[in-house]
């Protein structure tokens, strides 16, 4: 009787030892999230600090390897590329491309591209993953479908040895970091997409001007300053109203404006006023 007695208080200390570390581990998984998903937004191009926070989680998550693979859909097979691949076995040389077909990892395929996380293990895969684990000399592992404006873009792996799988707490928390990416991605095309505009607004030829929500002018580029004759010093700030020549009435206004907000665009002539004579530009 003694001896069940000390024995259950063991357990019961190793079991509150235990999940007092898997606790201390969440806490410095959620940190570390935190952190990475403030670099990568801070950042504009999320690349140039891929491999320092990748490095973090992996320590966070005192796993033995991650990776991230990047689809290319340009072909009949679809293949995924290596973006990244941290390894505490730095002799493993994984495969700079996969083949979801010809590498049998149809399965996995078919899970990641409707949302769903893959949680594996060697003993249990089939010959084709069993290869894939090995690879990264590993023994269970995690992947994460990346996912950039509802477009399946790639996945992150986390992998460990069998000694000291993730725990089952984590996953939840360890996908957000696929959404963490997916959202440092799309960022990134939103600036590069900014950035094409901006260089079409000031190389057009067309004059175009620029406006708040209170139909208030904010810039104008160089050919818009060169046909109308205004600088943005001159009519920053205010209505477009100012270059009406007067030969439209309200009603061709109010028709164009109802075109702008129903259908966000409007496309027509409009006779508009220079600084010193009258000139046409295209709507």
């Amino acid at each position: 009787l003694f001896y069940r007695v000390i024995s259950g208080m063991y357990n019961d200390i190793i079991l509150k030892k235990q999940a007092a570390e898997a606790m201390a581990q969440q806490q410095t998984i959620l940190h570390t999230i935190n952190e990475i998903a403030y670099s990568f937004l801070q950042q504009p191009d999320w690349e140039k600090t891929l491999y320092a926070q990748m490095q973090r989680l992996k320590e966070a998550t005192e796993t033995s390897a991650v990776f991230i693979y990047e689809n290319r859909f340009e072909t009949e097979n679809p293949v995924a590329s290596l973006k990244l691949s941290i390894n505490d076995n730095r002799r493993l040389k994984p495969k700079r491309t996969i083949h979801y077909k010809n590498d049998r990892l149809m399965r996995w395929k078919h899970k990641l591209e409707k949302g769903k996380a893959i949680n594996d293990a060697l003993f249990s895969c089939d010959r084709s993953k069993q290869r894939f684990l090995k690879m990264f000399g590993i023994e269970c592992v995690l992947v994460f479908p990346i996912f950039v404006q509802n477009e399946w873009w790639g996945f992150l792996g986390i992998g460990n040895v069998s000694d000291r799988p993730v725990l089952p707490s984590n996953i939840e928390v360890l996908s957000t970091v696929a959404s963490v990416i997916g959202s440092a991605i799309n960022n990134r095309n939103n600036i590069l997409s900014l950035k094409r505009a901006s260089t079409v607004f000031k190389h057009t030829m067309d004059g175009v001007l620029i406006t708040d929500k209170r139909n208030r002018i904010i810039d104008v580029n160089r050919s818009f300053e060169t046909i109308t004759g205004y600088s943005i010093d001159e009519i920053g700030g205010k209505d477009p109203k100012i270059l009406k020549s007067g030969t439209h009435d309200k009603h061709s206004y109010r028709m164009m404006w109802d075109s702008l907000i129903e259908k966000g665009c409007w496309q027509g002539e409009i006779v508009n006023r220079k600084k010193t004579e009258r000139s046409i530009s295209n709507g």
